[in-house]
């Protein structure tokens, strides 16, 4: 399995396991994502929650991002939004957008 897959395999599978955090999606964008990264390139990441975003749900997904980049030997750049945000958002930030449109989904 490619790196890509397989980072947003095991993010979506850890954050799954916590019960207080109700994952929507998980979505590699930027670079890594069409095909354009170079070999030190980050990881961008969207992930989607259905409920409202405490500093304790950040922390706890951060935290599980770490452990994932020192799995790979990557960095990864998280972004965090709940789909209201997502919702509110549309049209504009361009970059969630093009995120959710041409992004690879776990």
């Amino acid at each position: 399995m490619e790196i890509r897959k397989a980072v947003l395999k095991q993010i979506k599978k850890k954050i799954q396991r916590l019960p207080e955090i109700d994952v929507v999606e998980v979505i590699l964008f930027g670079s890594q994502a069409s095909g354009s990264a170079q070999r030190d390139s980050d990881y961008d990441l969207l992930i989607i929650l259905k409920n409202k975003i405490d500093w304790k749900t950040k922390r706890k997904i951060y935290s599980i991002s770490y452990d994932i980049d020192l799995e790979y030997n990557i960095i990864t750049d998280i972004h965090i939004l709940s789909s209201n945000e997502v919702n509110s958002l549309r049209g504009k930030q361009p970059v969630y957008q093009n995120a959710i449109q041409e992004g690879i989904y776990a």
